[in-house]
Formats: structure tokens, sequence, C-alpha cells
């Protein structure tokens, strides 16, 4: 299985394999221990997400236009969902190509992205509305 093979490397040195040595090494992207590698990210990833959220509440100082940034944000992520929904439909014959394995990371990457997606939906239309809202009540207030 693709997945288990061994590939005699680990973490970065995976990662460069797989951009070097061309269409053949990409394989690697998919193993257990590009996974491991991910996985021992994650703390890291967090932690700067939690470091961007806070520099954004810092220096936009409103929480309407703090949830439009973070929706926009969201939506640029979640663009990825559109992209692969509309590959998956454009090139059914991919099934052939990576077979039950990929069709499988392909629905899962495919739903986490859609609800990255919708998540930005809904803040940057909140934002919106909210900025648009109290800008009236401002220049309401002024009169």
């Amino acid at each position: 299985s693709i997945y288990y093979k061994d590939y005699g490397c680990s973490g970065f040195a995976c990662l460069q394999k797989a951009f070097e040595g061309g269409i053949q090494n990409m394989a690697v992207l998919v193993s257990a221990e590009m996974n491991d590698f991910v996985k021992s990210l994650i703390p890291y990833m967090l932690a700067g997400l939690i470091i961007s959220i806070f520099i954004i509440v810092i220096s936009i100082r409103r929480v309407f236009s703090i949830l439009k940034t973070i929706g926009l944000s969201f939506l640029s992520a979640g663009i990825v969902f559109v992209i692969m929904l509309v590959m998956q439909y454009l090139l059914p014959s991919s099934d052939n190509i990576f077979g039950e394995f990929g069709r499988t990371v392909t629905n899962i990457f495919i739903y986490l992205y859609g609800v990255v997606f919708a998540i930005g939906i809904a803040l940057t239309i909140i934002g919106y509305v909210g900025v648009h809202y109290y800008e009236n009540t401002d220049k309401k207030k002024k009169r």
C-alpha cells in the first residue's frame, strides 16, 4: 500500500523528496511518515492561528470588522473546496488514477474545505452587515 510503504525519510526530508523527484515521488505526500510529520506540526499551526487572530483583533478593534476579515480569510482558504468540487465532477476518471484511497481522501478534503468555506461565507456576511449597520448608526448620531 502507498500509505504504509517505507520511503526512507521522515518529516521535512520526505517533503523535499516529493518536490525534487518529480511526479513519481509525490506518493510520499500521502504516506504514514508524512501523516506523522503533519500531526507533529498541529500545535505550532494552532499557536500561529491564535497569534494571528490576536494580531487581527488588536489591529482592527471592531468586532464586525474582525468577523469580516476572518470570514474573507476563510473564504480564500475555502476556494480549494470549490476547485476540488468542480474537479470531482469534471474529471470523473480520477477514480481510475487514485483508486478508493484517493477518492476517500478527496471526499474528506472536500468536506473540510466546504466547512471552512461555509464558515467564511457566514462570517463575511455577518461582518459586512454589522459594519454597514454601525456606519449608518454613527452617521445618524453625528446629525
